[in-house]
């Protein structure tokens, strides 16, 4: 499913083509279904909706909302959903904008896709406060971000 609404898929109904279809596999792998682009966004555009005002309503609750008026972050891999920045602007009543890493070391085209943010914001966050070895104490020393995905891959590539 996750493949058909970042492949197929849109947030917004105005901007697909009511005559597009897509061939897609049943969950067995053998039978093949074709539907239209905006079947999918009928079902895919409540949901991103429905999130966006279960999202307004816990902002609310925690008094945060009046406090962002810059606006919010869309990341992750449903950030890549053509749309889904207007209908966050919509739903919230907010300014919204597409992020993602910013990394610009070997293998960067792959690290910087929005899908990898949380777990590169954590590996960030990890190398800023903590040594990375056998013990897991408070570093003294800053690791840098590109220095710390040069350990990975050089490790990978000793390991595979």
């Amino acid at each position: 499913a996750e493949k058909i609404k970042i492949n197929y898929g849109s947030a917004v109904e105005n901007i697909v083509s009511p005559e597009r279809v897509v061939e897609i596999s049943s969950i067995n792998g053998k039978d093949k279904h074709t539907v239209s682009k905006k079947y999918l966004v009928e079902i895919i555009e409540p949901r991103v909706s429905e999130i966006f005002s279960l999202v307004r309503v816990e902002l609310r609750k925690s008094g945060y909302y009046d406090m962002i008026p810059g606006g919010v972050v869309i990341t992750g891999g449903s950030s890549l959903l053509p749309g889904i920045s207007e209908i966050a602007e919509q739903v919230l009543n907010l300014p919204s904008r597409l992020g993602g890493p910013h990394y610009e070391g070997e293998l960067a085209d792959m690290v910087n896709d929005p899908s990898y943010s949380a777990v590169i914001g954590l590996l960030s966050y990890a190398t800023e406060k903590y040594s990375i070895g056998k013990s897991y104490k408070r570093s003294k020393r800053k690791i840098g971000l590109g220095n710390f995905f040069g350990r990975i891959i050089s490790w990978l590539k000793d390991f595979f």
